[in-house]
């Protein structure tokens, strides 16, 4: 039996955090550890001309600033960097949901075509966005004569077990007469695309039901959460790079420009004494450290802590 650490138990428990900035800071250092974890597995395997770019991520907040009861970091705003995806999904929720909220028959759609091999990808994310583009302006306005008011979303996952990728598109559609129409065509326009593959839902406004739509992080693990190799997350960052990930139309287009991508992130912090100081993160203990030893999260020591409460 694996021998359960204090971080673990932590992983679940509120006992230890001072408080919630304390314990969003926590959750911050667990998932820097497992991004560096993944980024070693990707410089083993990415040309050298695409490793820069990981190091950038390597680097994202790991040097904090203290100033006073604030915290503030870089960020290397990288789709493979899950503190800046989640930086990223807060930033279009926030653009998106006051127009997005006075519409209310929004609907969540899926478009799927078979899977390919990594040799096909790159082409094949070209022809399912060339054939979007048709279905929208040939086949919507030109023959239907509806408009498509949503957003567009790209991904891309793995099947581990064929060794394939699957390029597909996930869209919020206004209307379901629309929604409908929009998977028909696409059916129409791959004869080898399944009907039953394609997924058409209504949606909600919620900041949770955004949440899930404007998703910025790529799926990184198979259905048993085992996380793809290095290889594998390379190869759908490389093809995905460049690409229009979030594609308005119609009203949605006019009415929402890109929202602004901070440089930065400043977070408040109140379980340390106000100071000036700059902690650098170690990897070892999932914390970040100042010149003099001292940890910003120190769980180990609240722990202590209240071990020592009567």
């Amino acid at each position: 039996m694996t021998k359960v650490t204090i971080l673990d138990t932590l992983e679940t428990s509120g006992d230890f955090f001072l408080s919630e900035a304390h314990e969003k800071q926590y959750h911050k250092g667990i998932r820097k550890y497992h991004v560096n974890r993944k980024l070693i597995s990707i410089l083993e395997h990415c040309d050298k001309e695409r490793a820069p770019k990981y190091w950038d991520t390597w680097h994202c907040q790991s040097v904090l600033l203290q100033e006073g009861t604030k915290l503030t970091g870089s960020l290397c705003r990288k789709r493979w960097c899950t503190q800046c995806s989640r930086v990223k999904t807060a930033e279009l929720v926030h653009a998106f949901k006051p127009t997005l909220e006075r519409g209310n028959d929004w609907h969540l759609v899926t478009l799927t075509a078979p899977t390919v091999s990594k040799r096909q990808l790159k082409s094949e994310l070209d022809k399912r966005t060339k054939a979007f583009r048709f279905i929208v302006h040939e086949r919507l306005r030109k023959v239907h004569k509806v408009k498509f008011n949503g957003i567009r979303k790209t991904e891309c996952t793995y099947n581990e077990r064929e060794d394939k990728y699957h390029p597909h598109f996930h869209l919020l559609v206004e209307g379901a007469n629309v929604s409908h129409l929009i998977r028909d065509e696409w059916v129409r326009y791959w004869d080898t695309a399944s009907v039953k593959a394609q997924d058409v839902r209504k949606i909600g406004t919620t900041e949770k039901d955004l949440m899930e739509v404007f998703k910025y992080a790529t799926k990184e693990t198979t259905s048993e959460g085992v996380q793809y190799s290095g290889d594998v997350l390379d190869t759908i960052y490389k093809h995905l790079e460049g690409r229009r990930i979030f594609q308005t139309y119609g009203n949605i287009k006019r009415a929402v420009p890109e929202p602004d991508e901070e440089q930065t992130e400043s977070v408040g912090v109140d379980w340390i004494p106000n100071d000036v100081a700059i902690y650098e993160y170690d990897c070892a203990t999932k914390d970040w450290i100042n010149e003099y030893g001292y940890r910003l999260i120190n769980l180990n020591l609240h722990y202590e802590k209240k071990d020592q409460e009567p």
